[in-house]
């Protein structure tokens, strides 16, 4: 009897365990020691690695055994058989987003301009991306960071979230993937409480804009909302200019229709929107 159960102890698999970094990824392993300034994870049975843990945000236990092709981090040591393992369940991938960069993709500016199989892919994402247990919420970030562009409206309404790490993530995806569609929101995520919001904020803005404030998101309160200013009256002069510029158009426009050529041109001179003088092809006809 005591024999029976011991073999039986012996061959029911060990619970493993998923470490969480400050960010954003995940090591799934069995811990094997914790020494003074690291954590001794084995991965699968190739090895051991030791991780700092100053870089450790959480730990917890899940009901995978600890093998390489359950790891969610392709650390350079395992690479290899972390490839393979992709390699083998190629075809059971989700299909891959469309690439941003290709001009005949179909911009996405609200949740309608996306195509309904994406879009319930994307809600499902979304679903796991708020949830409470962290190892949902990293593999939906990877998702929504391959989804790119399209999963720019739906991030929106979680910029505000409670959890200052559904907050990071957002913005980390801005920086990423964002567009104009999502300067503003970042703008104001910059006097966000956690400092680390504040500097994925601000990261995303100079990636997106191409423009820096000299915002330090650990600097003193009254030079952060300085740059925070500087950032906001920057955004209301391009809005402002956009507005502009499409109020010339439409009256550029409406003018032509009437056939009264120099109204148009000087209706767009009135707002610097065109040069002072048309170019030959827009230029009206002589007079017969």
């Amino acid at each position: 009897m005591i024999r029976g159960l011991i073999l039986c102890i012996l061959v029911v698999p060990a619970g493993a365990d998923t470490v969480f970094l400050n960010n954003q990824t995940a090591i799934d392993g069995v811990i094997k020691a914790r020494h003074e300034r690291t954590l001794e994870l084995q991965i699968g049975k190739i090895g051991r690695i030791f991780v700092a843990l100053d870089m450790i945000d959480s730990i917890e236990k899940n009901d995978r055994d600890g093998s390489v092709s359950d790891s969610a981090l392709a650390l350079a040591g395992v690479r290899r058989l972390v490839e393979e393992t992709e390699a083998a369940g190629v075809a059971e991938r989700p299909p891959a987003a469309p690439d941003p960069d290709d001009a005949a993709v179909k911009r996405c500016r609200t949740k309608d301009d996306v195509e309904p199989e994406l879009r319930a892919e994307i809600e499902r994402q979304m679903y796991d991306y708020t949830r409470e247990k962290r190892k949902f919420r990293v593999r939906a970030t990877q998702r929504l960071m391959e989804i790119g562009e399209p999963a720019l409206p739906f991030l929106l309404e979680v910029v505000n979230h409670d959890n200052p790490q559904v907050r990071i993530a957002t913005m980390e995806i801005f920086a990423r993937n964002g567009t104009d569609l999502v300067i503003k929101d970042a703008i104001g995520r910059l006097e966000d409480e956690n400092e680390y919001v504040r500097k994925t904020a601000n990261e995303a803005l100079v990636k997106i804009t191409g423009k820096d404030f000299e915002f330090h998101f650990d600097g003193a309160e009254a030079r952060r909302q300085e740059a925070a200013q500087a950032w906001r009256t920057w955004y209301e002069e391009q809005a402002r200019d956009a507005a502009a510029a499409e109020e010339a158009a439409m009256a550029a426009a409406a003018a032509g229709v009437d056939g009264d050529g120099e109204r148009a041109e000087a209706t767009a001179q009135a707002l610097d929107k065109t040069p002072k003088t048309a170019p030959a092809a827009a230029a009206a006809p002589p007079a017969p």
